[in-house]
């Protein structure tokens, strides 16, 4: 009797290890482990609020999706990240010139060589982007554009107006923001020009990039000219289509008014 005693104690006992053992290694997360079917939701680094494997999929495409679901127009950065303007800032800024042409070809003056001259179509626009970059943060981005205007006369002189010194910048994105606030790493400023040459009348640009940070840089690019291409001349009128008389044929086509857009030939004769 004792010893079927002994043995059923012994069974208890072994029972409760097991399912010790069995809790332990259901608590291998600690306080922060899930029941069975949940898991952590994982929607930042250290979220383990328990939510069901449905629930965590659709925070990760939530996340995925945070970027598409903001007001782009509420953005304090259209362009580069968002940093905290400094008190000081030693270092320079970067700024790049893209000129768009009618065609659709960019220039750039990340590439080099670059033209100190660009010419497009008579009266065709051309679309200039300045981007700044600063690590600690853009105060502004300027293009400065003198425009510079000529006429000629009858025997081709000139008389030009222009480009002059400008007051202001024709084109900037300037940050009003002081430090301590929020700040970007990148700005842009676009401008449109219409170059035009003709026999009297021409219109072209002087262009100079400037870029600014908070703690006083400046770079300037060298000047770039934006000229238009000269119009071509007119084309002469086409001289009338010949009638052919009753002695002739026409070696080509008749039109409907009795012309032929061809040779006329005598009747007698092979058309070449």
């Amino acid at each position: 009797m004792k010893s079927e005693q002994f043995f059923l104690g012994f069974l208890v006992m072994l029972a409760l290890s097991s399912i010790t053992a069995a809790a332990r290694a259901e608590c291998s997360f600690g306080r922060d482990t899930c029941l069975q079917g949940y898991v952590w939701r994982d929607a930042f680094p250290g979220d383990h609020v328990c939510v069901t494997v449905t629930t965590r999929t659709q925070t990760a495409h939530d996340n995925s999706q945070a970027d598409a679901r903001r007001d782009p127009n509420c953005a304090k950065c259209l362009a580069g990240r968002e940093v905290v303007i400094p008190s000081g800032d030693k270092t320079n800024p970067t700024v790049v010139l893209d000129i768009q042409l009618p065609n659709g070809q960019i220039l750039s003056t990340s590439s080099s060589p670059f033209p100190s001259k660009v010419t497009a179509p008579s009266g065709s626009t051309v679309k200039l982007t300045a981007k700044a970059s600063d690590d600690q943060g853009v105060k502004d981005v300027q293009l400065w554009i003198g425009t510079e205007s000529c006429s000629f006369d009858s025997e081709g002189n000139a008389t030009c107006a222009g480009p002059g010194l400008l007051g202001k910048p024709t084109a900037s994105n300037r940050d009003t923001g002081s430090p301590g606030q929020k700040g970007c790493t990148e700005r842009r400023v676009s401008h449109e020009l219409i170059a035009r040459k003709t026999s009297s009348v021409s219109v072209s640009y002087e262009v100079s990039t400037h870029a600014l940070n908070f703690g006083g840089g400046e770079v300037q690019l060298p000047r770039i000219l934006v000229e238009a291409q000269p119009s071509p001349p007119p084309r002469p009128p086409r001289p009338p289509l010949p009638r052919c008389s009753s002695t002739q044929k026409c070696c080509g086509v008749v039109n409907s008014d009795g012309r032929c857009d061809g040779q006329c030939q005598p009747r007698n004769s092979h058309c070449r």
